[in-house]
């Protein structure tokens, strides 16, 4: 499987991290690619995660895309572009997941209609039918949501549970944790 990672300025460091190590640790994805449709380099909004984005390749080719949030969801709101790849993705029934306030910019923008999600809480925000502002994680359809950088990891372990097995997510669970086997 083909893992696209949507990198916007600013996305949040510890989101992309915690999922990655988690996914990769799995070896679900033979081919992980960072995508930026403008720029050539981004940096985390702590400016501790730095990378080198494809302008230029082909995402249809791919099997699931990941966004990570933090301020990169506030550009994401406003990248028609970038929301017409993901669109692409929901369309086509491929995997999307989504963290922080990506969840909540992609159902303002008209993309999450029919799914459930969860996101990073805004204080006064109308909270949509389909919203759960109690759990960490959600599974509707095609889309796995998170709330916040603190479920990064849990994101990618339901990610390997979902396109794997339970036993292989408990076993990467069980290795992050230093639990023995």
């Amino acid at each position: 499987m083909k893992l696209l990672i949507i990198t916007l300025e600013n996305f949040q460091d510890l989101e992309l991290v915690g999922f990655l190590v988690t996914v990769k640790r799995a070896k679900i994805f033979n081919e992980i690619s960072y995508f930026n449709l403008e720029k050539t380099s981004v940096t985390g909004q702590f400016n501790i995660v730095k990378l080198t984005t494809n302008t230029t390749l082909n995402y249809q080719e791919y099997d699931a895309v990941y966004i990570p949030g933090g301020r990169a969801a506030q550009q994401l709101r406003k990248d028609k572009k970038t929301l017409e790849v993901i669109k692409y993705f929901l369309d086509n029934n491929k995997w999307v997941f989504a963290i922080c306030d990506v969840p909540n910019a992609l159902y303002e923008t008209g993309l999450l209609k029919g799914y459930k999600f969860v996101g990073y809480p805004i204080e006064n925000q109308q909270r949509p039918q389909g919203f759960f502002q109690n759990k960490s994680v959600v599974v509707s359809k095609n889309l796995i949501s998170a709330k916040s950088a603190e479920y990064a990891v849990k994101l990618g372990l339901k990610v390997i549970e979902k396109l794997a097995n339970k036993e292989l997510s408990i076993s990467v669970w069980q290795a992050h944790s230093g639990i023995l086997k």
